[in-house]
């Protein structure tokens, strides 16, 4: 049996949309397997899609988890009854290397795989489930097969020692399906972002900063920050930001949107911008929304940053802009509004460029190879 072992399901969060392309993959290439659950998040979600070769068992029930502490009991006393659940032959595959794949690295019976799509240092699971980066690499020597998302991750992983026969990258995975919307020509011109509203990681300052630039010379059109609005506190300031560049009229931050009215409001946008700097985070991951951007055939300015430029060539299927530098992105997405024609190439190159190398099947025939 393979089992996809899992600490919680929380909607709407990359992790969680890379886990539910494989199952729909999975399941629709006729492979049988068993998602584990083992504590609930805060909402107590469930996946509610329906699948013919999939099974889903969560191990939590209706337990109330009202500490970190018990959350912390629930989690290891669960985890041992997968465990003893395994038989001989099981395959389980976790994503992220925490303290499950630690536990289940050291039982001969099974076999086991592990995905990481960020740097090690970064702490993958939560405190409940997390180990420590050092720990992480004395894990992966241990796997049968380790996942990885981009080249920067393989050659590190490699570097400390695990074999570079059991490290196999498989890309971004994208679901195209979602995707299959038309533009509503609502009549209001925006371009769009869509994540997490903080700097470390998508960089939202400084695409608040090139946003002022492209407002001088295309003043009716509008940013739209798609996901949870901003705070002084957690997310840099950027409400401050924008009301010191006087903006507030111009940006638009939705909150959070469910995820099924995300395809149309990224649809219906002149163009997608994500402003990642030049971080540990850019160099080792690759960003799940860029896909997303792409599917919809919208033309897409990017920096260039980590895996990025081995899949987009800057004019062609995207515009690639230096990271840290606001003019330059600035005047990409300007050159896009200006050039309507060219940005519709562009958008369809890029789509093309997801569909040909981030779809779920062929991404997750990857795994099944090695099953």
């Amino acid at each position: 049996m393979l089992y996809f072992l899992n600490i919680s399901y929380t909607p709407n969060v990359a992790h969680t949309n890379r886990l539910l392309g494989y199952y729909r993959a999975f399941d629709k290439l006729g492979i049988k397997a068993t998602i584990v659950y083992l504590i609930p998040d805060a909402e107590k979600h469930r996946i509610n899609n329906k699948y013919k070769n999939i099974k889903i068992k969560y191990y939590w029930y209706d337990f109330a988890l009202d500490s970190a502490f018990l959350r912390f009991l629930r989690f290891r006393w669960n985890l041992w009854r997968f465990i003893r659940s395994l038989k001989d032959g099981d395959i389980v595959y976790t994503y992220g290397i925490n303290y499950s794949t630690k536990r289940l690295v050291n039982i001969s019976k099974v076999r086991t795989f592990a995905e990481i799509t960020e740097h090690p240092s970064i702490l993958d699971g939560g405190k409940v489930t997390a180990i420590a980066e050092n720990q992480k690499y004395k894990v992966a020597k241990k796997l049968d097969k380790l996942f990885v998302i981009s080249t920067a991750l393989k050659n590190l992983f490699i570097s400390k020692g695990v074999k570079a026969s059991t490290v196999e990258i498989v890309n971004m995975i994208v679901d195209s399906s979602r995707f299959n919307v038309n533009s509503t020509n609502s009549g209001e011109k925006y371009i769009a972002y869509c994540g997490n509203a903080s700097n470390n990681k998508d960089g939202v300052d400084k695409l608040i900063k090139a946003f002022k630039i492209v407002s001088i010379s295309h003043p009716n059109v509008k940013l739209y920050i798609i996901g949870k609005a901003p705070s002084k506190r957690i997310d840099g300031g950027n409400l401050q930001l924008a009301k010191e560049l006087g903006l507030m009229d111009k940006i638009v931050f939705t909150g959070l949107v469910p995820a099924e009215e995300i395809p149309q409001m990224l649809k219906d946008a002149e163009v997608l911008v994500l402003n990642r700097p030049d971080s540990v985070q850019a160099k080792y991951g690759f960003p799940t929304k860029l896909g997303e951007y792409l599917l919809t055939g919208n033309p897409v300015v990017v920096t260039k940053v980590g895996d990025i430029p081995k899949f987009l060539k800057d004019g062609v299927s995207a515009l690639l802009a230096s990271p840290f530098d606001d003019q330059e992105f600035a005047s990409k997405i300007c050159w896009l509004l200006d050039n309507p024609s060219s940005a519709v190439e562009i958008g369809k190159k890029g789509k093309d460029v997801a569909l040909r190398y981030f779809d779920s099947l062929v991404e997750s025939t990857k795994i099944i190879a090695n099953l």
